[in-house]
């Protein structure tokens, strides 16, 4: 059994509050969420659900675990966007490269006010080279 999406399918069972609707929420059959249901109830060794033929409500025991899946739940999602918007943050070096005088009057003032402004974690290097010719 996996943990995880079982965890997920009884919190949506108990937000749908329908096998049926819980199905559709995770594209899924009515019968495979009642087997992973059924597995979940089985190795916890307690009801999660009462379910009729009309209705299915959370037994009390069920309330509190759902509680805690939500949490948990939550918890990862939460890591995996950190991670995620950790990836795509840029980092890096900014490196100019510029004859001497039009180096300093320039190019080194504007990078080091692009560095101060940036909310992006650089490094500014400007290399004034008294003999720099452009190759373009």
């Amino acid at each position: 059994m996996d943990k995880f999406k079982a965890m997920q399918t009884a919190v949506i069972i108990a937000e749908t509050g329908s096998l049926t609707a819980a199905a559709g929420v995770m594209l899924s059959s009515p019968p495979a969420i009642a087997r992973t249901l059924a597995a979940l109830e089985a190795h916890l060794a307690i009801r999660v659900f009462n379910r009729t033929t009309r209705r299915i409500a959370l037994t009390e025991e069920g309330r509190h675990y759902i509680e805690s899946c939500r949490r948990l739940l939550a918890a990862v999602k939460d890591a995996e966007s950190a991670l995620n918007r950790h990836a795509l943050e840029p980092v890096g070096h900014l490196v100019e490269t510029a004859p001497v005088l039009f180096g300093q009057m320039y190019i080194a003032p504007a990078g080091t006010r692009f560095v101060q402004i940036s909310s992006i974690p650089m490094q500014n290097c400007c290399r004034l080279e008294p003999n720099y010719l452009s190759s373009g």
